[in-house]
Parts: structure tokens; sequence; C-alpha cells
């Protein structure tokens, strides 16, 4: 679970605040998300249903009341609020404790059975556990939080993000190191998005290699690069000009070469860290590089 402090609403100035632009790293409890929606509305309905009941003065409906606690009691178990759940419990078993003869249970299903015919409880015992179930659910609402994505980035942590693209079909591997860096891309992970792109990038790099006759089982991009090379000139002193496809793979393999430099050496040790702006540069950057790969014939090689 993510700890956060409840987020303040309002600058000195007096200028209202989104709860999770108040809060650290845009993380915020459910219970202040709706609180931050719906409080006004709820407080009015709540206000509204105290002055109802004060002008009708009827007798509680065993009916309706029995559904309102099975509705509550249902949602309590889809969101997993178990300390509610047992609080709501707690009030359906003393009111049938009240009226046995009456009543009819059934809790140990999603969709709870419960009718309740006799409402026979004093009036503290209806505010104990009514207050006992509030305060219950506000406190287990802020246990569950949320982490607000900022507009411009929601694309990146979409899993449908680049399906179907070049990247995609032929580089399965790559797409879901893409995926990852999107999602901590995201989150503001500048750091994690850098690495892994760099993983991204090996699968491009390791397809070029398998391509050429070459092995693909060391730990640094440093021999397989100079693996390629030594390949690539063999091949242009035994012919007499470069083929179209040589170009590529001359071009591309001194790409690498630069993203290694770059990018790959520097994203391996602690001293290396990427702002927003970086992380969004190399998203794209890296993006084209692999499509262009892709749309150029590689494929992942397979271990």
């Amino acid at each position: 679970m993510i700890a956060c402090a409840s987020p303040q609403l309002e600058r000195e100035s007096g200028v209202a605040l989104l709860p999770w632009e108040a809060a650290l790293y845009g993380v915020v409890s459910l219970m202040d998300m709706l609180e931050f929606s719906a409080h006004e509305y709820v407080e009015i309905s709540h206000q509204f249903g105290l002055a109802l009941a004060s002008v009708c003065k009827k007798q509680p409906d065993g009916a309706l009341i029995s559904k309102s606690l099975g509705k509550l009691l249902e949602e309590s178990n889809r969101l997993g609020l178990f300390v509610t759940r047992e609080a709501v419990a707690q009030l359906i078993l003393e009111l049938v404790d009240m009226n046995p003869a009456g009543s009819t249970l059934s809790l140990n299903t999603d969709q709870p059975v419960i009718h309740i015919k006799n409402l026979a409880l004093d009036n503290s015992r209806w505010s104990y556990h009514i207050e006992c179930i509030h305060a219950t659910l506000r406190a287990e609402l802020k246990t569950i939080a949320f982490r607000v994505i900022p507009r411009n980035k929601v694309s990146h942590c979409d899993p449908n993000w680049l399906v179907g693209t070049e990247i995609y079909t032929h580089f399965p591997s790559a797409w879901s190191e893409f995926q990852a860096a999107g999602r901590c891309y995201a989150f503001g992970e500048n750091t994690a998005c850098a690495f892994h792109l760099q993983r991204a990038l090996e699968w491009g790099l390791k397809s070029l290699a398998v391509r050429l006759g070459r092995r693909f089982d060391r730990n640094g991009w440093e021999k397989h690069l100079e693996d390629i090379e030594k390949e690539l000139t063999a091949r242009y002193k035994a012919e007499v000009s470069r083929s179209k496809e040589e170009k590529f793979y001359s071009e591309t393999a001194t790409q690498f070469g630069h993203m290694k430099v770059a990018w790959r050496n520097p994203t391996m040790h602690v001293e290396a860290k990427y702002d927003e702006k970086e992380a969004h540069y190399l998203l794209t950057t890296i993006e084209k590089f692999m499509d262009h790969l892709a749309s150029s014939g590689l494929k992942e090689a397979q271990p």
C-alpha cells in the first residue's frame, strides 16, 4: 500500500487545488476522491434525509431496510471492505436476534439474502451501529490509494498502446518493454522509463546480430557491435559494392553504437537520472528507431 498524506485542497491564497495536485506524488485515497467528487451532494442528501425523517416520523420499513443492508453488505464484499462488512453484519445479527422467527438470513453468498420483519432496536443502538459503520467505511476507503495520470500521459499506460504496429508484430518482447516504459513515464518514473527502453533496444541489436549470423550471448553491447562490424567488413571486402541491405545494416550498427554511448551505458549506472522531457524524447526516438528496424525487415530473434 502507498502511504500518502491527506491532500490539502486550498492554497494559502484560497485557490482550490485538485486532490492529486496537493498530494505527494499525486497519490490520493479513494476517500479523498469521493470527498472531492461528491462530498457536497452526499452531505445535502444526508441532511435532506434527516429532514424528511423528522417530518414523516414513520416507523422504519423492514423490507426497505433489509434491502439497503443487503446492498451495503454486497458492495462491501465487492470492494474488499471486509471490516465494514463485519460492522454491517453485526447490525444485521442484532436485528435478527431481536426477532429470529420473523427473519431470513444468508450472508455467505455474493448476493446476501436478508429479510428482517422486526426493526425494534432502540434509538441508541441504531445510532451506535450507524456511526460505527460510517466511521469504519470512511477509514477503509482511506486505505485504497490511487495514482492520477496526467491527461497527456494516459495513452502511454494504455494496454493497447502500440498494439497493431510494426513493433508489436515484429518485436513482441520489445513491445512488452515499451509497455513497461510507457507505464513508468505515465507514473513519473522517468529513469525507470529509460531503463526499459534500453531493454527494448537490445531486442533490435540481437535481431541484427543474428541476421548477420553472429552470436548474441554476451553481457555488453560492445562485443556484439564489434562482431557485427567484423562481419560487415568481411562482406564489403568480398563484394565490389555495398548492397542496399548491407547499407541498412551498417547504418543501423552505427546508430546502435551512438545509442550505446549516449543512453545505454549511462542508464546502467546509478549516476544517471532522467527528467520528464528526456524520458519523452527517448520514448519518441526509440519508438521511431525500432519501428524503422521492423519496417526494414528485421524481426525478433528467437533464443
